[in-house]
């Protein structure tokens, strides 16, 4: 069989119809979950203190621009987005809707570096994705409407890369033979009544940090598999809801929930709900899709394989230095506690050359202050802004130091950041630091 032949084939295969009811489930599942999410954010009003309250932002690298709404429009930017899920959730068109909900939820994620967290991520990748795809409208439907498969291959694709690559970052000598940082989390429920003591033992810690690596591994596969399916899913709702329970995961167990149905068969809600009066299911048929629609699809899913393994261009070990932590899904690997101070040096109008102290506290919100210490990246973005604050006070000839000590998975504390290094003068960019120094 030629190229040409074997292609055309694979793009068939990839068009052939299937019921849209398991893609239209998923989208009605994680449209409820985003309402939630927002109305929690609204109701905690984080959408003040942790975006509208800071003075200063940590920005990612070509975002410095976005910052966030003046009041009141920051309200109205969520109450859009509430708005926009809703759209999600019952379908009405659901690929605007979702594409509305993708910019507002993403706009607010980029505001502040310290309020990454992997679920947000994974909200945006999804609803991006919500929105590309032929998302089917409405809440329900009868009378059998199709999808070509490769738009649920590339959800199942999309979750299937985030649980195993979460669950490869858990083959690491921290995780699978020191039971860190599980051990050390477990600990604070040692004073629970009958279970407290079973969970701040050895036993539980490793057992449950080799049933997590296995977990995240292997459960694509034993929810695609029919036979397997009911019982996976019951594991995976006792482990999502345990890890909910026991950590501050906020709706990263759900979205994995609505996520997981995504690997179940396209017509399951259709079988799981169906009347004696539905009748019979017209002929399938799907609209031709493009070459190029499947080549950007493949694009999006390549990048998706290849950002979380930028780490291999940096050196050091990543758990520590944090170069290419983010949006590589590596979940739950580290427990670093960290103290930081400025040290500011200046020639006054006089000439003589002054040191001073420059406390975080002074700077930041506690949310950014428990972010700082542990990641070298805002601490050189908090050591530049430190520096420009000083020259635009008049001051000359500024270099700012940084004391950096960081406690990583239970180790003695270490030094984080090179003392000697004038770490205000050193350009921001994507490649290696090398004022961050190794791993203790």
């Amino acid at each position: 069989m030629t190229a040409a032949a074997r292609l055309d084939r694979t793009l068939a295969w990839l068009n052939e119809p299937e019921d849209a009811a398991g893609l239209r489930a998923f989208r009605s599942l994680f449209g409820g979950v985003m309402v939630f999410a927002v109305l929690r954010f609204l109701a905690y009003d984080w959408d003040q203190s942790l975006l509208a309250a800071p003075t200063f932002h940590f920005s990612y690298p070509g975002f410095d621009w976005v910052g966030p709404l003046p009041a009141p429009w920051l309200e109205v930017q969520f109450g859009v987005m509430a708005l926009a899920a809703v759209a999600v959730m019952v379908g009405f068109h659901p690929r605007k809707a979702a594409a509305l909900f993708a910019v507002l939820f993403t706009w607010a994620e980029l505001i502040d570096a310290a309020t990454y967290l992997n679920h947000y991520y994974l909200i945006s990748v999804l609803a991006t994705l919500l929105a590309l795809l032929p998302t089917p409208a409405g809440f329900s439907d009868r009378r059998g409407s199709v999808v070509p498969r490769w738009a649920t291959l590339c959800l199942r694709l999309q979750v299937g890369i985030v649980y195993v690559y979460a669950g490869l970052w858990k083959f690491d000598g921290d995780w699978l033979l020191r039971a860190e940082p599980l051990r050390t989390w477990l600990q604070a429920y040692a004073h629970w009544p009958v279970v407290g003591p079973l969970l701040d033992s050895d036993l539980a810690a490793h057992a449950m940090s080799l049933f997590g690596a296995a977990f995240d591994l292997t459960i694509p596969l034993w929810l695609s598999w029919r036979r397997s399916r009911p019982v996976a899913y019951v594991v995976a709702v006792v482990f999502h809801v345990t890890i909910w329970l026991l950590f501050p995961v906020g709706v990263f167990s759900w979205v994995m929930l609505a996520s997981a149905t995504i690997f179940w068969g396209p017509s399951w809600p259709r079988t799981l709900f169906a009347r004696p009066t539905e009748g019979p299911s017209p002929a399938p048929r799907t609209r031709p899709t493009p070459g190029w629609i499947l080549g950007l699809l493949a694009l999006w899913l390549t990048a998706q394989v290849l950002i979380p393994a930028r780490f291999l261009l940096y050196p050091g070990k990543t758990n520590w230095t944090e170069e290419g932590f983010r949006f590589a899904w590596r979940v739950m690997l580290v427990e670093k506690t960290g103290y930081v101070l400025f040290r500011v040096r200046s020639q006054g109008p006089d000439g003589r050359i002054t040191e001073r102290r420059v406390y975080p506290s002074t700077l930041l919100t506690p949310l950014q202050l428990r972010q700082l210490p542990t990641q070298p990246d805002l601490i050189h973005q908090l050591a530049r802004h430190v520096r420009h604050d000083a020259e635009a006070a008049g001051e000359t000839a500024v270099s700012v130091h940084v004391d950096a000590f960081v406690s990583w998975n239970g180790r003695p504390s270490a030094r984080l950041i090179d003392p000697t290094v004038d770490l205000a003068a050193q350009p921001r960019c994507l490649g290696p630091a090398p004022w961050i120094l190794p791993a203790p």
